[in-house]
Formats: structure tokens, sequence, C-alpha cells
């Protein structure tokens, strides 16, 4: 249930781009002519359709879940998908996702429900990221259970900065009320202004080129909120400056 567009400033550009060159002779150069195939192969993306293929996906998951069909609660991860689930290590590819799902439709008398609140795009129409809510219930020894659920995640790709407020587009809450500080070589705290109960879990996964890892070091509540300890380190095991993401599901 991630998957972000506007087209529209790339078209614009090119508009432009023709109209200021209208009353010149053509330019038949390759390069003008491979900027010209580039822009003609741009593929324009339907937003509509596309939040309407986010919510269905939504609802497709927790119908399937709440009749307990494993395969079509799955049937919409891609084979190299990545799945954040709370109190578990990443799990990775269509078949450690199924395993997981398996086990969590086996929770006695399962009820699910949830959306996507917030759907936001990316400008070049590869990725959509959605926020949003859920509330389970199942039965276990001691009785019913409910579990009402709430999450934040950010991006954080400034990782020489001292302090920063992550990108709109890619952290949750909006409004700034996300901060991300350095501390050191691969030292963070990231702050999520989200209230001050304890989270349930917290993942964080480093990405880029190289092939650093981060962790989690630890994570407390600070009086507004939640900050969450992240340190980096080469494959060596030597602290290192780090592109990661975070994200932490509470009660």
């Amino acid at each position: 249930m991630l998957s972000r567009i506007p087209m529209g400033l790339g078209a614009l550009v090119v508009m432009v781009s023709v109209a200021g060159c209208a009353k010149k002779p053509a330019d038949t150069s390759s390069a003008a002519d491979s900027a010209k195939m580039s822009a003609a192969a741009t593929p324009r993306v339907d937003t509509a359709a596309a939040l309407a293929e986010i919510r269905k996906g939504d609802s497709t998951f927790m119908a399937a879940a709440n009749a307990g069909d494993v395969d079509a609660a799955v049937a919409g991860y891609a084979p190299d998908a990545i799945s954040n689930p709370p109190n578990s290590p990443p799990l990775v590819g269509h078949d450690a996702i199924r395993k997981y799902n398996a086990d969590f439709l086996k929770l006695p008398k399962l009820h699910i429900t949830g959306s996507s609140e917030t759907i936001r795009f990316s400008d070049d129409g590869t990725m959509a990221w959605a926020e949003g809510s859920y509330a389970l219930t199942f039965a276990d020894n001691s009785g019913l259970l409910l579990t009402d659920g709430r999450y934040a995640y950010a991006w954080a790709d400034q990782p020489s900065a001292a302090s920063y407020v992550p990108a709109a587009p890619w952290s949750w809450p909006l409004d700034g009320a996300t901060r991300i500080s350095r501390f050191g070589v691969g030292s963070y705290a990231v702050h999520f202004d989200v209230g001050p109960d304890v989270a349930s879990d917290v993942q964080v996964t480093a990405y880029g080129a190289d092939a650093n890892e981060c962790r989690v070091d630890v994570w407390a509540p600070d009086g507004t909120g939640q900050t969450v300890y992240v340190r980096c380190y080469t494959t060596a095991g030597v602290p290192a400056d780090s592109y990661y993401t975070v994200q932490f599901l509470g009660p």
C-alpha cells in the first residue's frame, strides 16, 4: 500500500521550449532528435486512476484479511516488494510477505479496517506515498483485544546536515512536525511530533548506491512526541553518514 506525479511541469517545459524556438529553423541535429524522442516517450500518468487503484488495493487487502484469504491479501505485492510490519524485521520478497500474512491471518476472530487518508505523488510519476490508519480486533486467552494504529515516517536525504525538516512529500506528519538532527558521523535523532505514547515498533532501512547499514539504537517519548535514535555503519562496522528511511507504528 505504498506505491508517487505532476507530469504537467515536464510538459510545460517542453511547450515553452518549443514556443521559444517556433520562428527559428528546425534543429535537425541528433541531440535535438534524441531530446524530442525522449520527450515524446515520457508517459503521462492518470493520477485519478492511480488514486482509485491505491484505494482499491486498501479495500482488497482488508476484505481478504477479514476473509482469511492470504493469497488475495498478498496479490498486490510485487515479487521484490519489501514490507515493514510491526514487531518484525523487514520482509523481503513475495514469499516472505506471504508467510508473515499467513501467520497473521490465523489470529482468532481477526477483523481489520483501515484506509489511506492522504495520498501524494512524486514529480516523476514513479511512486506514490499513502498515509492512513487502521484498527484491528482479535481474540486471545484474555478475551477480545483492540489495537488502533498510528504511524509516522521520514526519508532522511541529507546525511551530513546538522539539523533539517525532511521534505513534505517524503515525511509524515506534515507541516514541519518531523525534524532530523545529526550528532556525529552516522549518528542521528529523528523527532516525530505525534504525541508521547511509546511506539510499538520502529523500522530503519538504509538506501543508496553504497552498502551502508542503519539500525535503530533506541526510541523514547520526549514530551511532545517520539524521538528515534539511528546509527549507520559501513559493512566493516565503521560509523558512516548515510541516507535512510525511518518509520514507526504506534498504539
